[in-house]
């Protein structure tokens, strides 16, 4: 049972021989109805603003906790994009160094089909050589058969 200002101001005591002033009793009775009446106003506005406290807190852990399944939501599309762009980045090198094999093997080719070439070449120019210093051959030969006709007596006596 809750003890109230009225029923602090209602009581009642008993008379007795030699008992208490009873003006001194009621106004301390009246004292302590006021500043009971005060504490239970008090009482009733904590416990109001407790109330409002506990709602608020109530509404920041809602938000709490709707901030923390965000965080858990973007670490977890963080890294699908991290593991994402890992696996795209591994394609690219795959394929760019696929790309430069190919590359690679189409410069050897050229290179060794140069190198064919240049070998058909080279052997071109010696055969070419060849004929070239045989028809000089020939022809120094035929110019010294033919100065050897040249220089016949008549000739010498004419350079007398």
């Amino acid at each position: 049972m809750s003890l109230t200002p009225l029923d602090i101001q209602n009581k009642e005591f008993r008379r007795r021989f030699r008992g208490y002033h009873e003006q001194e009793v009621d106004e301390f009775l009246d004292e302590v109805v006021r500043d009971f009446e005060l504490l239970v106003k008090e009482n009733a506005s904590l416990k109001d603003r407790l109330a409002r406290s506990e709602e608020r807190l109530g509404q920041y852990l809602n938000v709490e906790e709707s901030l923390k399944r965000a965080l858990v939501t973007a670490e977890q599309a963080a890294a699908d994009l991290r593991a994402v762009a890992q696996k795209e980045a591994e394609i690219i090198v795959r394929e760019a160094k696929e790309q430069a094999a190919r590359m690679i093997a189409s410069a050897e080719r050229e290179l060794d089909e140069s190198h064919r070439l240049l070998g058909g070449v080279r052997q071109d120019q010696r055969v070419f050589l060849a004929r070239v210093k045989g028809e000089l051959r020939a022809q120094l030969e035929a110019l010294d058969a033919a100065g050897a006709v040249l220089e016949t007596p008549e000739r010498d006596e004419e350079a007398k």
